[in-house]
C-alpha cells in the first residue's frame, strides 16, 4: 500500500494538529479527572460526548475528507472527528498522544442478514430494509457462533501504511517548535500586528481575524504554508494594533510575510528552532523529555 504525497500532505497536516491538541496542559488535567472519577473519588461527574451526527454537523467543511484513497479517507475522517470534537464539544475528553491503527479482524455473521438497500445519500449514508429474520423457534437455531480471523499480513500493510502516511520524521523537540508556531495565535504575533501572544488570542477570541478569508476565532487553530490571515476594520483602529506595527522593539521573522498597511499576513513555512526569534535560549528537548516520563 503506497500513499500518494497528496494524501500524506493532508494527513500529516491532521496529524501536526491532532499532536497539538494533545500536548496541551489540559490532557493532562482531564485524565486525573477521569482517574478520580474511576476510583470513586468525590469529584464531579465527567462528561464526554461521543455520538454525533457527524454528516449534519459538517457546516464548514471541517469535517469533509479530501484524501483519494479509501484508507487514507478512514484515517482523515478519524483524525478530523476528534479535532471536530475537541473544538466545538471538548467537555471532559482526552486527546492522547497516539494514534491507534487498526487491526485487520473480520467474524462471520451471528445470523445471515438478508436486506434491500433503498437508497444511498451523501456522504455514505445507506438506507436499508432487512428481512424479520426469526419468526418462530425453528429460526433461533440459524444462529450461529461467529468465527473471527485475523489477517496479519493485512494489520502489517496497514501499520506500514499509518507509519508512512502520519508519521512525523525529524527531532521532536524541533517538530513540537514547529507545531507552536504553526498556531494562529503565534503567527499573527509573530507578524507584529499585536503587541503580545495573549493580546493575539484576545483579538482573536473576540471575532477580529480573518483566515483565508473566513472569520476565525480559534487561536489554536494550526496554519500550512500559504495560509493567509488578516484583521477585520474594526481591529486596524485598535491603539494595542498601531503600537505593535509601530514599534521597532523586535522584527518579523522569514518565515512570516506581513503587510502592515494592508493589516495582512502569510505563513511562508514551518521554522526551525533557529529561526524563531525567542527572547532566551529554549531546550523544547528538555519538555519532550518531561511530557515523555
Amino acid at each position: 500500500m503506497e500513499v500518494s504525497a497528496k494524501d500524506r500532505d493532508i494527513l500529516r497536516r491532521l496529524a501536526t494538529e491532532y499532536a497539538a491538541i494533545a500536548a496541551l496542559p489540559q490532557q493532562r488535567e482531564n485524565k486525573e479527572l477521569w482517574k478520580a472519577s474511576n476510583d470513586l473519588r468525590p469529584v464531579r461527574p465527567v462528561v464526554y460526548i461521543y455520538q454525533v451526527c457527524w454528516i449534519e454537523m459538517d457546516y464548514e467543511n471541517e469535517l469533509t475528507c479530501l484524501c483519494e484513497d479509501e484508507f487514507a479517507r478512514k484515517i482523515e475522517a478519524n483524525l478530523r472527528e476528534n479535532i471536530y470534537r475537541w473544538k466545538h464539544m471538548p467537555v471532559d475528553m482526552v486527546v492522547e498522544d497516539v494514534l491507534y491503527c487498526p487491526m485487520a479482524v473480520s467474524a462471520s455473521p451471528v445470523l445471515p442478514v438478508k436486506g434491500d438497500r433503498l437508497q444511498e445519500f451523501e456522504g455514505g449514508v445507506t438506507s436499508t430494509h432487512f428481512e424479520q429474520q426469526i419468526t418462530c423457534e425453528e429460526d433461533i437455531k440459524k444462529i450461529q457462533i461467529p468465527v473471527v480471523t485475523h489477517d496479519a499480513d493485512k494489520s502489517a500493510a496497514w501499520l506500514d501504511y499509518y507509519q508512512k502516511a502520519v508519521g512525523a520524521k525529524g527531532d521532536t523537540g524541533q517538530n513540537l517548535v514547529g507545531i507552536l508556531e504553526m498556531r494562529l495565535d503565534a503567527v499573527l504575533y509573530r507578524s507584529k500586528m499585536v503587541p503580545t501572544v495573549f493580546a493575539a488570542r484576545q483579538v482573536i477570541n473576540h471575532g477580529h481575524v480573518l483566515l483565508n478569508g473566513k472569520r476565525c476565532n480559534i487561536a489554536s487553530v494550526l496554519l500550512r504554508p500559504g495560509d493567509e490571515i488578516a484583521l477585520k476594520e474594526k481591529a486596524k483602529n485598535i491603539p494595542a494594533v498601531l503600537e505593535a506595527i509601530a514599534s521597532v522593539e523586535r522584527d518579523v521573522p522569514e518565515y512570516v510575510e506581513a503587510d502592515h498597511n494592508k493589516f495582512t499576513a502569510k505563513f511562508v513555512r514551518v521554522p526551525t528552532l533557529d529561526e524563531v526569534p525567542y527572547p532566551v535560549q529554549m531546550e523544547p528537548n528538555l519538555v519532550v523529555e518531561y511530557y515523555s516520563r
